[in-house]
Order: structure tokens, then C-alpha cells, then sequence
């Protein structure tokens, strides 16, 4: 879980890496980066720079948006509901039992996770969750960066933000 407690000094809305027009200025990201970001913040940052990313067709509140503790609260919310859905009615989520019989989908790649030797079990038990709501939500079957891409997300963000990136990816 996320810490949701903000150091002074900081808002609960990071600076993107770049304003719209590719300015940079003392606020943004690069000028306090070395102070480090807030654990509560570092998800926010990432996908507010990737949704930047992705869509540099929209408004910078719709970037913006991406980058407040609300945001960060309503994905884990939307994401936990549609873990719900694959599980089917009256399975809890968390139960570890419940995710086993599930086969992970391999989007036409060599099957297996990402560095399977290396991946602890609670990390394959998210990278499962994750792709099989990938798989739900985008119905791909050959995509064979999603499981290694999904990888590196986790390593960094949250369940909820790293479905939420690598959604947005596919979704450009």
C-alpha cells in the first residue's frame, strides 16, 4: 500500500517533467528530483508523465489529473473492482488461493514471467493480477512486451498504476 503521508514542501500535485509547450522551469520535476519524491507521490509522477506522454494531444489538466492522491485512491478503487470481476462474485481479492488456478497470459511471448528466477512470489502473484486485467480490458493476444514492460512497471508503482500505464501505452 502506499504511504499517504506528504512531506512539507510538497503537494499532493507533483510538477510534470515538461510544461506543454517544453519549457521547464525551478518548479518542475528536475528542479526537486534530488530531494526525493515522496513514496505517496512516486506513482503519480510516473503516470502523469507517461498519460503526458501518451497523449500530448490533451490539456494539461487531463495530465494533471493523473497526479493527485484522489486519482491514485479512485485507480485502486477501479482496478480492485475489475480484479472482483475476473475472480467472479464473492471471491476476495486478496485471498492469494483465489489467483492460483488462473493461468497468467503470455501475449504470444515464451510464457513465464520476466526474470522468473529472480521474482519473488508476492511480485509474481501482481504481475498475474495485472496481466490478466490487461487481458480483460484490452483482449490482446500477441503483444510479447506486455508481460517485460509490466515487470519494470511493478518494480516502481503500484498494481493499480502499472495496469494504469501500461493501459495508457496501448491505448496510443
Amino acid at each position: 500500500l502506499l504511504d499517504q503521508k506528504i512531506p512539507v514542501g510538497w503537494s499532493d500535485r507533483p510538477p510534470l517533467l515538461y510544461t506543454k509547450d517544453g519549457r521547464e522551469t525551478h518548479t518542475l520535476l528536475k528542479g526537486v528530483i534530488r530531494r526525493g519524491v515522496p513514496p505517496a507521490l512516486r506513482c503519480a509522477v510516473w503516470l502523469s508523465s507517461i498519460v503526458q506522454t501518451v497523449h500530448p494531444h490533451q490539456t494539461q489538466s487531463y495530465w494533471h489529473d493523473y497526479r493527485t492522491l484522489s486519482k491514485a485512491r479512485v485507480l485502486d478503487a477501479a482496478y480492485d473492482r475489475l480484479l472482483e470481476n475476473i475472480l467472479g462474485e464473492g471471491k476476495d481479492i486478496r485471498d492469494d488461493a483465489n489467483w492460483e488456478h488462473l493461468e497468467v497470459p503470455t501475449y504470444g511471448g515464451s510464457g513465464g514471467y520476466p526474470v522468473e528466477a529472480n521474482t519473488r512470489p508476492e511480485g509474481k502473484l501482481a504481475m498475474k493480477k495485472v496481466l490478466l486485467a490487461l487481458h480483460q480490458i484490452l483482449g490482446f493476444d500477441y503483444a510479447p512486451m506486455i508481460p517485460n514492460l509490466t515487470g519494470l512497471f511493478l518494480s516502481v508503482m503500484s498494481e493499480s498504476y502499472a495496469f494504469c500505464a501500461m493501459r495508457e501505452f496501448a491505448h496510443n
